[in-house]
């Protein structure tokens, strides 16, 4: 782990060379943050498939569909569209447009993943309540 840190601080610490990673942070700041967000987005909305996807299935955004797939579908769409954004604002620095195409899948990732998350119900089968008021698994139930 020491390695790794120590490297990471070389890295960064490069500051004397023509391509290094501050030179890349300042030349192309707007790709850059963009792909911070559809990064950050990704594991939003992963996070809220899979905790959507522990109860009632059927509220899910993919319901018995392929969550995964989604998912790297939606990522992989991210990936195109900042490449995308990033030859619009080589060509036309000035077009507005251009943020949408950046922004856009990160933007429905995140709604993606908080609708999820905000829809999670347990399953009503798995559980049973006593007449004592305590929930018991489905399985304990004689």
């Amino acid at each position: 782990m020491k390695k790794a840190i120590a490297a990471l601080f070389l890295l960064l610490a490069a500051t004397t060379a023509n391509a290094g990673p501050k030179k890349f942070f300042k030349e192309h700041g707007r790709f850059t943050k963009a792909a911070i967000a559809l990064a950050a987005a990704s594991v939003i909305q992963y996070e809220g498939t899979s905790y959507c996807q522990r109860g009632d299935v059927e509220r899910c955004n993919e319901g018995y569909g392929s969550r995964r797939a989604f998912d790297w579908f939606s990522i992989g769409m991210g990936v195109g569209m900042l490449g995308a954004s990033e030859a619009c604002w080589k060509d036309q620095p000035g077009w507005k447009f251009c943020y949408v195409l950046a922004y856009g899948v990160p933007a429905y990732q995140t709604f993606a993943g908080v609708k999820d998350f905000a829809s999670y119900r347990p399953e009503q089968d798995k559980t049973v309540t006593t007449s004592t008021g305590l929930v018991l698994p489905a399985y304990l139930k004689k």
